[in-house]
């Protein structure tokens, strides 16, 4: 996952997109951290826990541009999975890569690629508006239904065109260097397959405040084509939100600050 910063609440964010990628046949997560807050600390760490996930934290002493830890947390990822993960995903925290027609999970479509120069799949991206920052502290399963961003937001854009903001999927052991979008390097003989939205997309629910985000970039998105309603797969819908109750309510039932 790319560096986690900023001052919103991650602990739902956090919740959320783990779950959705356990479903999606997902085993471990690497996270990288430049700022979290204790709350939502406390939720990662309880992932941590249960040997889902590693945490690195990205020292402030080396500092450097926001942007530029993905670089770091990227290409120290795709050296920390080589040989540990036949294949590593490339994710922000309010991305959720899907298969669309195609019938079963992402590991069960990673399983049916065979051709051996395939180094990794890149999938093409949509935009759903995010127009509100999370709530800060958990209050039970009715703000979960009113609050995960697959419940709460549907306004959707069309797809990106082919290599804008992709994301990828790569098999480690072909691929030197990782970028934000797509490997920058690629070993000899190797190239990355490039799913249609047919076979596969990334729903992004990506905040229109972050970065002023909504007065920079949102105008080009609009001028790709019509905006729509669409929704989070019917199929996983229940499945993710009621993990991701049974994760916060575990955490956050009982959970105190500690003291300073």
């Amino acid at each position: 996952m790319s560096p986690i910063y900023g001052k919103e609440a991650k602990w739902l964010l956090l919740a959320e997109i783990i779950e959705h990628y356990k479903l999606q046949g997902m085993t471990h997560f690497y996270f990288y951290i430049f700022h979290i807050d204790e709350y939502s600390s406390a939720m990662l760490n309880d992932y941590v826990r249960t040997g889902e996930v590693e945490v690195t934290y990205l020292q402030e002493r080396n500092d450097r541009e926001l942007l530029h830890w993905q670089m770091v947390a990227f290409r120290d990822c795709t050296l920390r999975s080589r040989f540990e993960s036949k294949w590593s995903l490339f994710s922000d925290i309010d991305e959720r890569l899907l298969m669309t027609k195609y019938p079963g999970t992402i590991l069960d479509y990673l399983k049916e690629v065979n051709d051996p120069k395939i180094a990794g799949v890149q999938y093409r991206q949509q935009w759903i508006m995010k127009t509100e920052f999370m709530p800060d502290k958990y209050e039970g399963d009715k703000q979960i239904d009113e609050w995960s961003p697959t419940l709460r937001w549907h306004n959707s854009s069309v797809f990106g065109p082919p290599g804008h903001t992709v994301k990828c999927i790569i098999m480690p052991e072909k691929v030197f260097a990782m970028w934000t979008h797509r490997p920058t390097m690629i070993f000899p003989g190797f190239y990355v397959h490039e799913l249609t939205p047919e076979e596969g997309i990334i729903r992004h629910y990506r905040d229109l405040q972050m970065w002023n985000w909504g007065k920079t970039w949102l105008k080009e998105i609009v001028a790709m084509g019509p905006m729509s309603r669409t929704d989070y797969p019917a199929k996983y819908q229940k499945p993710l939100i009621d993990a991701v109750k049974r994760r916060t309510k575990y955490v956050y039932e009982h959970y105190s600050l500690r003291e300073q």
